[in-house]
């Protein structure tokens, strides 16, 4: 397991002064970051092997609101993974222990050249078992037929990451901006992927939960689905 103490600052907040999504993805994505390099297979020396971490799935659950400049803490530690996918957990907890937001990650290798999916026996990692957060993880389900165009989205130069991509707390912003109100819970699954210039459509469909799928070129690059 991974720890790191983290004060939350205006950035971290929308209007209203509670956090959001984007910045739950960003510092999750983060502490994933430090704890790879922790466990050797980082960035760099995956990326010497023409290897790369792709995020496949996300999650996440608001407990209790974080404060404005609170200090909190994040934890981080993945599971024994699959033959092909690794799943990863977090949690914040304010200073006192108490959980304010918890969530989970599913990740995949991915050949940095080809753009394939690569078995998960091609890293080693050294993981100490915890109980995972969440029995399961299933992939959302939609029926692209119920859903209602929404608007366009460009992906620009400061949404991409250093694996070429849009970086996953960008589809956050993007449904925060599409929905207008504070998200407590959130899942996503990334489909495919969405590089520079690319456009991506907006689709939205409300039921019981807010769904809100993107398309790139005819094909689904997303699918979301939220509560308030």
């Amino acid at each position: 397991m991974y720890q790191e103490h983290v004060r939350l600052r205006t950035l971290d907040m929308g209007s209203d002064d509670r956090i959001t999504a984007f910045s739950i993805l960003n510092l999750c994505q983060d502490v994933a970051g430090i704890h790879g390099e922790m466990l050797n297979v980082g960035f760099e020396k995956l990326q010497a092997r023409n290897i790369i971490w792709v995020l496949l799935r996300s999650k996440f659950e608001v407990v209790k609101e974080p404060k404005l400049f609170e200090e909190v803490i994040i934890e981080t530690w993945p599971h024994t993974p699959s033959k092909i996918d690794f799943d990863r957990d977090y949690v914040i907890k304010n200073i006192d222990g108490e959980v304010l937001v918890k969530a989970t990650s599913k990740w995949c290798l991915v050949d940095s050249i080809e753009r394939t999916i690569l078995r998960a026996n091609k890293v080693n990692m050294e993981i100490e078992e915890y109980t995972p957060l969440y029995d399961s993880f299933p992939k959302i389900k939609y029926d692209k037929t119920l859903f209602t165009y929404v608007n366009k989205f460009k992906v620009l130069n400061h949404h991409l990451d250093h694996n070429g991509h849009m970086n996953n707390a960008y589809y956050a912003e993007m449904v925060y901006d599409v929905l207008n109100m504070h998200i407590k819970e959130f899942e996503i699954n990334y489909i495919k992927e969405a590089h520079l210039d690319d456009e991506i459509d907006i689709y939205t469909f409300f039921d019981e939960e807010k769904y809100i799928m993107g398309m790139v070129k005819e094909e689904v690059c997303f699918i979301c689905k939220v509560k308030s």
